[in-house]
């Protein structure tokens, strides 16, 4: 994904039947489930990870079968949607704005030796090895389908006022 400011929803879902949609609001934030206030890092860091993981080599033939079998047991399946326009010309006249669904993946475990994850997109037929360009490990804990990692965890929220910032009146004397 590019442009992940263009992403507006991401539907993960598992082998186990659970599922989280995670929706950025008009105002900003990201919302969990319909429900819940999404926790901004977990939303800055899944955004970073789609933008930025790169395939690293596609599976080999002779690690085909036994990888597919795995993600067909054990993998969460991903679907970003972004906002795209009917009419793009040139990138400088953009018509008719809409909410599309631009990619479907899924995410299965890591490799052998933890230093990339196994990812194929659908339609495709190939696994590939990917990894996150800055990263030694796998990135398939950012791809959780469980609510409690994506709920925001606040109780009290307050304004924060940068003390510089704040212009202050003093009465001067006569």
């Amino acid at each position: 994904v590019q442009d992940t400011s263009t992403v507006t929803r991401v539907f993960l879902a598992d082998k186990n039947n659970r599922t989280v949609l995670l929706e950025r609001q008009l105002d900003g934030p990201w919302i969990l489930n319909n429900i819940y206030l999404a926790r901004k890092s977990g939303i800055d860091i899944l955004l970073e990870t789609m933008k930025n993981i790169v395939p690293k080599y596609p599976v080999s033939k002779s690690a085909h079968n036994n990888v597919v079998a795995q993600m067909a047991a054990a993998s969460t399946k991903v679907e970003i949607y972004q906002e795209v326009y009917r009419i793009d010309l040139f990138d400088r006249i953009k018509l008719f704005k809409h909410e599309k669904l631009t990619k479907t993946y899924y995410v299965g475990g890591a490799t052998p030796d933890n230093m990339g994850t196994f990812m194929v997109l659908e339609g495709s037929e190939v696994p590939f090895v990917i990894q996150l360009l800055g990263l030694r490990g796998y990135v398939a804990t950012r791809y959780s389908t469980l609510e409690k990692d994506w709920r925001d965890h606040s109780i009290f929220k307050t304004k924060l006022y940068d003390i510089q910032s704040v212009e202050m009146e003093f009465p001067t004397d006569p």
